[in-house]
């Protein structure tokens, strides 16, 4: 058995925008798509979200179309949680490198906290 990360996100965070931040830092490239003159949305190919045979839980998957991601791999994923403690989001990725960074920046950025090895008490918040 290994050990995980927990990433524990607020409430209001949303998994498209989520899974769209672990691409970008994972190497992938976003890309402007325009609605008008004005208005643009942001996309980043290769980012997949997926649903799982649980309705509170999706997978994020990385796959890159062209090359590898930042740590030379071509795919990685993690489980998304829709509610943990009731009104918290959760993911658990392996306790890696890649995900460490990856974990602490979106927790950077979104807020909550990670917990680098969820076998002990000790976790990271920004504030």
């Amino acid at each position: 058995m290994g050990v995980d990360t927990r990433i524990t996100l607020p409430g209001n965070v949303r998994v498209q925008e989520v899974a769209d931040v672990i691409g970008i830092l994972a190497g992938l490239e976003p890309r402007k798509r325009r609605f008008d003159d004005k208005s643009f949305h942001v996309t980043v190919p290769g980012v997949k979200i997926t649903p799982t045979h649980a309705p509170y839980v999706v997978e994020i998957q990385l796959v890159p179309e062209n090359g590898a991601l930042v740590d030379g791999e071509m795919y990685h994923s993690v489980l998304f949680f829709f509610e943990d403690k009731g009104t918290d989001k959760l993911m658990n990725p392996p306790s890696t490198a890649f995900w460490i960074s990856i974990g602490r920046n979106i927790v950077n950025l979104f807020g909550g906290e990670i917990d680098y090895n969820d076998c002990d008490n000790l976790t990271y918040s920004p504030e």
